[in-house]
């Protein structure tokens, strides 16, 4: 499960605004939400060594549910027991520095 409460962050309308600004004053919001995972899933591993990259990974499938409340507007997502996933994936990665050579 993850899990997070209360979130501040700030909505900035669209991406342009948010990557470039220029557009409106961004607006604080706050967010809350609930992903679950389940099944036991393909396992997949990954290495390319002339990229120096790795990762292990587990296909499963996944349920959520969020709300968001920004000025005057809340918004609200159908219950997490209603959700479902096409695809969910978690894993872990290695590269760059945390990718030696020979490894």
């Amino acid at each position: 499960m993850y899990q997070a409460n209360n979130v501040h962050l700030f909505d900035f309308h669209d991406i342009v605004n948010a990557l470039f600004g220029g557009g409106p004053a961004p607006l604080p919001a706050t967010v809350s939400f609930e992903v679950r995972w389940s099944g036991t899933g393909d396992r997949v591993s990954i290495k390319n060594q002339a990229n120096g990259f790795a990762g292990e990974y587990v296909r499963n499938q996944a349920q959520m549910e969020w709300t968001a409340t920004v000025g005057d507007f809340h918004y609200v997502s159908a219950p997490l027991s209603t959700s479902a996933s096409e695809f969910a994936e978690l894993g872990t990665e290695r590269n760059g520095v945390f990718f030696p050579l020979g490894a």
